[in-house]
C-alpha cells in the first residue's frame, strides 16, 4: 500500500513539472453590454485547474475538474488588518552598535554574493526565459475600426500580411467597421509554461552564483600552494 502511494505521489510530481501549465484568456467585448473576461489556468493536460471569470456581476473563481469548469463562486474585496505603529530605533544607540570595537583591526572577509557574482548568471537567465513560456494560439474574432475608411482598410492590409506570417498560430477572422470605431468581438490567447525549464534554469542559476562565490571567498583567503 506505501509502495503504491509513493509510486502516485512520484508519477503526480513528475506530471507537474514535465507536463505544461496551460493558461487561457478569453476578452469579449460587446455592444452596450459590459467587458466579459475569461483565465483559465490548468496542470495535468487541462484536468485540474481555477477559472477566473469577469462580467457584469463582477469577479467570480471556480475549479477546473476533468476538464469541466465547476460553478464560481463571487470574489469580495475587504479590508486587511490595521498596521500597528513600529517603534522608531534611537539613531545614537544604532550609530554606537554599528561601530567596531577600539583597537581591532578591520580584515577582508566574506560578506557574501557580490553583485557581479549575480550579473553574469541574471543575463543568461534573462536570455533563456523566453523559451519558457510559448505562444500556443491567438483568435481574434469580430469586427474592428479606425474612424476613418482610409485608416480602417490600411490597418487590415497590415493585418492580413501578419495573419499570413504565421498562420497556425494566428487565428484572424476580423471584419472591416468602415463605419464606427473600437473592437467587438472575442480575442483568445492560449500559453504554455513549462515547469521543468523554470526548474533547469533555476538550478543552473544558483550553481552559477555559488561557484563565482566559491572562487571569490577562495581568493580572499590567501591561499597559497606550499612544497613540503
Amino acid at each position: 500500500m506505501v509502495e503504491t502511494v509513493l509510486i502516485l505521489l512520484a508519477l503526480l510530481v513528475a506530471g507537474l513539472v514535465c507536463l505544461p501549465v496551460r493558461f487561457l484568456l478569453r476578452w469579449t467585448r460587446q455592444a452596450e453590454r459590459p467587458d466579459q473576461v475569461l483565465a483559465v489556468v490548468t496542470v495535468l493536460l487541462g484536468l485540474v485547474g481555477i477559472h477566473l471569470v469577469r462580467g457584469s456581476g463582477g469577479w467570480r473563481l471556480g475549479p477546473v475538474l476533468l476538464g469541466w469548469r465547476l460553478p464560481t463562486l463571487a470574489l469580495k474585496a475587504g479590508r486587511g488588518p490595521t498596521p500597528s505603529p513600529k517603534a522608531v530605533p534611537d539613531e545614537t544607540q544604532t550609530r554606537r552598535s554599528a561601530e567596531p570595537p577600539a583597537g581591532r583591526r578591520t580584515s577582508r572577509s566574506w560578506t557574501g554574493p557580490r553583485l557581479q557574482d549575480w550579473i553574469g548568471p541574471a543575463r543568461r537567465l534573462l536570455a533563456a526565459l523566453p523559451g519558457v513560456v510559448r505562444l500556443r494560439r491567438v483568435r481574434i474574432t469580430g469586427s474592428w475600426g479606425a474612424g476613418d475608411p482610409a485608416r480602417t482598410g490600411i490597418a487590415f492590409g497590415m493585418l492580413q500580411a501578419t495573419g499570413w506570417m504565421h498562420p497556425s498560430r494566428l487565428d484572424l477572422r476580423l471584419l472591416p467597421d468602415f463605419t464606427g470605431a473600437g473592437f467587438r468581438g472575442e480575442l483568445e490567447l492560449r500559453l504554455h509554461l513549462y515547469p521543468g525549464l523554470v526548474v533547469i534554469l533555476a538550478c543552473r542559476f544558483l550553481a552559477q552564483v555559488a561557484w563565482r562565490t566559491l572562487i571569490h571567498r577562495w581568493r580572499l583567503a590567501d591561499w597559497r600552494p606550499r612544497l613540503l
